[in-house]
C-alpha cells in the first residue's frame, strides 16, 4: 500500500522563482524535490506544498503561522532570512507602502513615484545614510526565529529542515553595501539556532553565486537543482534511521 508523504516549504520568493528563467528547465527546488522523492520511494507518494511569498520577512512568516499548522506535512523546509539580512535603503514600513496589496490608495502611488524617481537612482548614497541597517534586525532576527521553530515543534507534526542564506555577491554589494556580511552573519545565527535547539540545518555556502545564483539572491536552474539534491539526500537519510 502506497503511503502518502506531506512536505511544506515556508519562506521567500527565492524558494519560488528561478531567476534567469530557463526555457527547458524552469523547475525551483520545491517542484524537483517532489518529483526527486517519489523516484527514491516506490511505496511512498510525495506531495511538496510551496508557500514562499515576496518580501517576506521573519515577520510576515510569524503573521501566518496558523496557516503553516492547518497544512502540516511530515516535513517542513524553513527558507528564511534572504529578505530580512540585507541592508536597505529605506525602512520596512515605506517597502510595505510599495505592497501590490495597497493599489488603489494614494500612498502606494506617491510611493511608487518616490522610489522610481529619485531612490532607486541613489541607492548605495541611502543605504549609507541609514547606516547600512537591516529590515529586520539581528535581535528581532533570532528571537523571531526562535518563536517560529517553537511554534511548528508544537503544533505542527513535521520534522523541520532549515535551509541556510546564500552568500551574496558584488552585484548584490555594489547596490546595498555591506549586505553580504549580513548574509554571513545571519547565516551564522541561524546555523547557530539551529545547532542550539537541535534542528536540522542544509548548508548553501560554499555554492558559488556565478554558477548557483548569478543574481545574488535567487537560484537560477543549476541552483535550485542542487539545493533539491542536498534536501533530498537529507530526508533519505532521516527516513532511514
Amino acid at each position: 500500500m502506497v503511503s502518502v508523504k506531506r512536505l511544506t516549504i515556508i519562506g521567500t520568493s527565492v524558494a519560488l522563482r528561478v531567476r534567469p528563467p530557463a526555457d527547458n528547465d524552469n523547475f525551483n527546488y520545491g517542484q524537483r524535490l517532489e518529483k526527486q522523492l517519489n523516484s527514491s520511494f516506490e511505496e511512498q507518494q510525495w506531495i511538496v506544498s510551496n508557500l514562499g511569498f515576496s518580501r517576506a520577512v521573519i515577520r510576515d512568516v510569524l503573521r501566518n503561522k496558523n496557516l503553516y499548522a492547518q497544512k502540516g506535512g511530515d516535513y517542513i523546509v524553513l527558507h528564511i532570512g534572504a529578505v530580512d539580512a540585507p541592508s536597505r535603503e529605506v525602512p520596512l514600513w515605506f517597502s510595505d507602502l510599495l505592497a501590490e496589496h495597497n493599489k488603489g490608495k494614494l500612498s502606494y502611488y506617491l510611493s511608487n513615484a518616490l522610489n522610481a524617481r529619485i531612490i532607486k537612482k541613489i541607492r548605495p548614497f541611502l543605504v549609507k545614510l541609514r547606516l547600512k541597517r537591516s529590515w529586520t534586525s539581528m535581535n528581532r532576527f533570532e528571537n523571531g526565529v526562535r518563536e517560529l521553530l517553537l511554534f511548528l515543534r508544537k503544533d505542527t507534526p513535521g520534522r523541520i529542515i532549515v535551509l541556510g542564506i546564500n552568500a551574496g555577491n558584488d552585484r548584490v554589494e555594489k547596490a546595498l553595501p555591506g549586505t553580504n556580511r549580513k548574509y554571513k552573519s545571519y547565516n551564522e545565527k541561524l546555523e547557530a539556532i539551529c545547532n542550539e535547539m537541535n534542528t536540522d540545518f542544509v548548508s548553501v555556502e560554499d555554492l558559488n553565486s556565478a554558477e548557483h545564483y548569478p543574481d545574488g539572491v535567487h537560484y537560477n536552474s543549476a541552483g535550485h537543482k542542487e539545493v533539491a539534491e542536498r534536501i533530498k539526500q537529507l530526508i533519505i537519510n532521516l527516513e532511514e534511521k
